[in-house]
């Protein structure tokens, strides 16, 4: 038998060792290149990536003529940090962080009036201690007139006023339904003159669940879910954890919008989806 000293020749061993390193290399920079990739650009799938670009161009282009347009740099700032990773927290004092957080929501309720071309489908459940404060008042009333709130500045008032507007075009939607879901003991917390708007306006146009063995929903949970389904199909859910109006004492609030391919928004939705099964409350259930 033949034996090719060549293969035993030192510069055959040392370019093999030098083509290895190199492969190795192109490897582990190939794995890095992977793991440094923003986490925006792995979660959504491309429909869900076109749907909610175009949300969020939708939320831009209709905030001047929203009922929100004053609050318009506070709810800019909420959108550029939700394109992010589709979360936002924030914390300060309420009359700092309630403007763009929930100016934010009351936008997103108009767009989907708006925009029957895009929506197709929404459900819109509140999940708050007292029935909401948007719908403890006549959608024709002021919050400052109903005494509906522990604040005056007319950057909060109308988060409550254009909601109040907002929850009533929703819940005479066709193509979206309104449930709250409050306890007995926050049911009593309302006045006389706000039980009675809520009973003769409003309840008969909701679904409403009322928790009797409930006597108030924890900051994480007390807030509102949204799951809004567009023309393509893409589900997009919104939600926001944060103190009731008539209380206004927020320290801090947290806002979600996007689908639940993205991780951030899982776990907020699960977090949500067990705390009220918990309480014997299906989110979404009729």
């Amino acid at each position: 038998m033949k034996i090719n000293k060549q293969l035993f020749s030192p510069g055959i061993w040392v370019g093999l060792a030098f083509a290895v390193v190199a492969a190795l290399s192109v490897s582990g920079e190939a794995q890095a290149s992977s793991s440094m990739m923003p986490a925006s650009a792995e979660w959504r799938s491309p429909a869900e990536t076109q749907d909610l670009a175009a949300l969020f161009k939708e939320l831009r282009i209709y905030l001047p003529k929203s009922s929100q347009a004053e609050n318009r740099d506070a709810i800019l700032n909420v959108i550029r940090r939700l394109e992010g990773t589709g979360v936002c927290h924030l914390e300060g004092p309420d009359h700092q962080v309630r403007p763009g957080m929930v100016g934010l929501q009351c936008l997103l309720e108009e767009v989907f009036v708006a925009k029957r071309d895009f929506f197709r489908q929404g459900d819109f459940e509140i999940h708050t201690t007292m029935p909401s404060t948007p719908c403890c008042k006549l959608p024709s009333a002021s919050a400052k007139e109903a005494l509906l709130t522990a604040f005056g500045d007319e950057a909060r008032l109308v988060t409550v006023d254009g909601r109040s507007a907002s929850l009533d075009a929703i819940a005479q939607a066709s193509n979206a339904t309104l449930h709250l879901t409050y306890t007995k003991a926050g049911y009593a917390k309302r006045s006389e003159e706000q039980r009675l708007a809520y009973d003769q306006y409003w309840a008969p146009r909701v679904h409403a669940t009322e928790l009797e063995t409930c006597e108030a929903f924890s900051s994480g949970l007390n807030g509102a879910t949204y799951r809004l389904v567009t023309r393509a199909g893409s589900t997009i859910y919104f939600g926001i954890q944060a103190s009731q109006a008539k209380d206004a004492n927020s320290k801090a609030m947290t806002v979600h919008l996007g689908p639940t391919s993205q991780p951030e928004v899982k776990r907020w939705l699960t977090g949500i989806e067990e705390g009220l099964v918990q309480l014997d409350r299906k989110l979404f259930e009729r």
